[in-house]
């Protein structure tokens, strides 16, 4: 986001340039930080869904060999 896009925005018109620079940066920083969590939560995510995976696949081989005896 720029400065400019910025002020197109109600209430944000009146920022000097100092300020609406000020508030661009706070803007970028909170989009990494969210953009960092999703990925971390993500990353969790697919680390407990491979874990269940193998688990289960876990349970169906002793089944099997179970069935088998």
């Amino acid at each position: 986001m720029t400065i400019e896009q910025l002020r197109k925005y109600k209430g944000c018109e009146h920022f000097s340039d100092v300020e609406a620079q000020e508030i661009v940066g706070n803007l970028r920083t909170f989009a990494k930080t969210i953009i960092e969590v999703w990925h971390d939560n993500c990353i969790d995510n697919q680390q407990i869904m491979n874990d269940n995976k193998i688990k289960n696949d876990n349970s169906l081989i002793i089944n099997e060999i179970n069935k088998a005896a």
